[in-house]
């Protein structure tokens, strides 16, 4: 039993770790040079467990790494390498079943996309991710996408 108790903990703790370093990328985007240091090492501590699990569990971990590489690419602005690991994230949350997974990998390559002035693949992206939100069954996040897909038409 303390084994499997053990083990929980570490898996919550990677995916604490995972999606705060989603957060991170984002908060680099719009924050202020102090906090940059903490975010960029959240971000690298993420990457690296993500880098050693992955090979062990791809089923559960390449598509949550493949997707961080997507928004550090999007971070630096190298928009083609973003653009293909985003592709990446998505197809492997879809092959795993992580709808929710497939649906914030939609979300932030459409938010990258939109970033890039590319409003055309940007709708296409939060349509996707509309419907893995939908499927997952998380209201809250159809009806903020829905506004999102409104506010890309106006």
């Amino acid at each position: 039993a303390n084994d499997a108790i053990s083990d929980l903990q570490k898996l919550q703790e990677v995916m604490m770790k995972f999606y705060l370093s989603i957060a991170c990328c984002c908060l680099l985007r719009s924050s202020n040079k102090p906090k940059r240091k903490e975010y960029n090492e959240a971000i690298t501590e993420a990457k690296m467990i993500l880098e050693k699990l992955a090979p062990e569990c791809a089923h559960n971990y390449e598509n949550k790494l493949k997707l961080l590489q997507a928004e550090m690419h999007s971070c630096s602005k190298k928009d083609k390498a973003a653009r293909q690991a985003y592709r990446m994230a998505i197809m492997l949350a879809k092959s795993s079943n992580f709808n929710h997974e497939e649906g914030l990998a939609c979300e932030l390559a459409g938010k990258h996309c939109q970033r890039a002035n590319d409003k055309r693949q940007a709708k296409e992206y939060f349509s996707q991710a509309l419907k893995c939100y939908q499927k997952w069954g998380c209201e809250v996040k159809v009806d903020a996408l829905t506004k999102e897909l409104s506010d890309i038409d106006n």
